[in-house]
């Protein structure tokens, strides 16, 4: 059994000729949504988010819904809005937020805020694990972790700690780069225990999931570790609270059992992993936060300092994998 088919929950894809339909009316005075035209629904877990064309910005963008609570703009939406001015190429980059809009949704009226962000062409990176398997190149895996530990130390050097680090918040964007989204639960660095959100299982680290996280940073670290053994094998390290084939593979990858790459070997039916790899991620994922390695570690480590490709050998490699540029959709009106 291949690991990545036990491991990934693979998205439910949104039928565009299903999905309702949703307005925005500006209100006071003009507003982004006043130039946007709603094409399809991209995503929605706790949020809705779709695909628009801004007659303002002349290209397709997408747009994040939070209705609000009790008729004031929720905390979600504070919380990410106040992130809107990061600029990094591996940040999705936010270009509006407006706290109060009339919206429309089916019939059924109701204020929201929206924030209008760049949309990356190609989909998040659960998607592109499961559909194009390019963690059979590791010379791959490693350019888009290089581009990960960019967007993240970025973010540690402003101070910021996302603190939902996982495959569906990578974003692969026309410029075939990795950007990260959705902050809806980041925080700003402080000496307090974290609140926001317990992170998402199977990516979250163990101080998340048990309410005591004080070091975002250390925090942020854990999940790019699990990030990047799905850039590698196409599975998680482990689940849970749940063994998989009889091997319990996540107390063994948090106790750096030595036992836990066999395990990933007799799953597999062959050994994926080198010997700098398997340093650098038990460094990543170590059970006590202060003793997980830091960025700079990870930018120092020997697997880290591998090949990676070009961006002119991206496009190439990319394209192998069915990822090309030209099939980007294009930015002007429909």
């Amino acid at each position: 059994m291949k690991v990545q088919a036990d491991f990934i929950q693979v998205p439910k894809p949104f039928n565009s000729l299903e999905t309702p339909p949703f307005q925005s009316q500006d209100v006071a005075k003009p507003t982004f949504a006043t130039g946007l035209r709603v094409l399809n629904k991209l995503h929605e877990s706790k949020y809705s988010v779709f695909l628009v064309y801004s007659s303002t910005f002349q290209r397709k963008l997408a747009l994040k819904v939070f209705p609000h609570n009790n008729e004031r703009p929720c905390l979600s939406y504070l919380n990410e809005s106040q992130f809107s001015s990061l600029s990094h190429p591996n940040i999705v980059k936010m270009l509006e937020c407006v706290d109060k809009q009339k919206s429309c949704l089916n019939t059924r009226k109701f204020n929201s805020s929206c924030i209008l962000m760049e949309y990356a062409t190609f989909g998040d990176f659960s998607d592109l694990v499961i559909n194009t398997k390019f963690y059979q190149d590791e010379i791959l895996g490693r350019t888009f972790f290089h581009q990960l530990i960019d967007g993240i130390e970025y973010l540690h050097s402003h101070n910021i700690g996302h603190m939902d680090l996982k495959l569906e918040n990578l974003l692969l964007g026309d410029d075939l780069m990795l950007k990260i989204a959705d902050f809806d639960l980041s925080c700003i660095f402080s000496c307090e225990k974290y609140t926001k959100g317990r992170g998402t299982a199977n990516y979250r680290a163990p101080e998340l999931k048990n309410k005591s996280c004080y070091d975002a940073r250390a925090a942020d670290v854990y999940s790019a570790g699990i990030i990047l053994f799905t850039f590698i094998s196409g599975g998680f390290p482990g689940v849970e609270d749940r063994p998989v084939e009889g091997y319990d593979l996540h107390e063994m990858m948090l106790e750096n059992d030595e036992n836990f790459w066999n395990a990933h070997s007799s799953i597999q039916g062959k050994e994926i992993f080198s010997d700098d790899f398997k340093d650098l991620f038990f460094k990543m994922i170590s059970k006590m936060p202060d003793q997980r390695i830091t960025i700079d570690g990870i930018k120092r480590s020997k697997w880290y300092h591998g090949k990676t490709y070009s961006p002119d050998e991206m496009k190439v490699r990319l394209a192998d994998f069915g990822i090309s540029c030209d099939e980007s959709i294009p930015s002007e009106s429909p």
